[in-house]
């Protein structure tokens, strides 16, 4: 492996524009890591909130929900409203000083302009980032004056549905957008994705099987509520 000095004097031999094309190179992997970073948390976020909340999971699991009823409460709000809506957002957040998807499709077009007009088009469609957008600036980032929360979240009309179909949206724009711009394959993106989606799917099964368990040793009785998991 090549010591900082060595790499330095390498650069230091190269053109302008060939520096200007690796500093460029550069940035737009360790964003693209960075975004895909974003995109397993925004996973994360609706996985574990959804284990917490789901009908089957709320009886199954209505002992331990109960009494830890103090940490699973908050813990839901905040992987939804502060976390998932908060993500999602930012990812799409157009602001010249951010970065964002529409940042990365620009940079894509550069190569492959066929495929950048298509991904605007996808996201222009995409009715549930309008939702998105209103429940993060009325509700995540700020609250509405004249409205609660709840009236803001009734208007804005989101069903759970519209959740997972964000995330794998949102799974799939990232994942192209690495291979466009010359990172790893489409397929080994969202194979990682997947990977860190059903860890955090099944941690968080093995999280809830723990207090199962806990509850019913200090209880002395049979309790078996959850014992199967699906």
């Amino acid at each position: 492996m090549r010591t900082f000095a060595e790499i330095q004097d390498a650069i230091s031999k190269l053109s302008e524009n060939e520096q200007g094309e690796l500093f460029r190179w550069i940035e737009i992997h360790l964003g693209m890591r960075e975004m895909v970073e974003q995109v397993a948390r925004l996973t994360q976020c609706y996985e574990i909130w959804w284990e917490i909340v789901n009908s089957k999971n709320v009886k199954r699991y209505d002992d331990v929900l109960q009494e830890y009823r103090d940490f699973f409460e908050p813990v839901a709000h905040i992987l939804l409203w502060q976390g998932f809506f908060v993500i999602c957002y930012q990812l799409f957040d157009q602001r010249p000083d951010s970065k964002h998807i529409h940042l990365r499709i620009d940079q894509a077009a550069q190569t492959d302009a066929r495929l950048a007009d298509d991904m605007r088009k996808k996201i222009k469609k995409f009715a549930v980032l309008t939702k998105v957008k209103t429940i993060r600036h009325k509700i995540s980032a700020h609250r509405d004056r004249n409205r609660f929360p709840q009236q803001v979240a009734k208007d804005a009309a989101m069903v759970v549905k519209e959740l997972k179909e964000a995330v794998v949206f949102v799974q799939d724009i990232v994942s192209t957008l690495v291979e466009a711009l010359g990172g790893e394959k489409k397929s080994v993106v969202m194979q990682k994705i997947s990977a860190c989606e059903n860890s955090t799917r099944d941690s968080t099964f093995q999280v809830l099987q723990t207090l199962v368990k806990s509850l019913r040793d200090a209880s002395g009785t049979g309790f078996t509520l959850g014992d199967e998991k699906g």
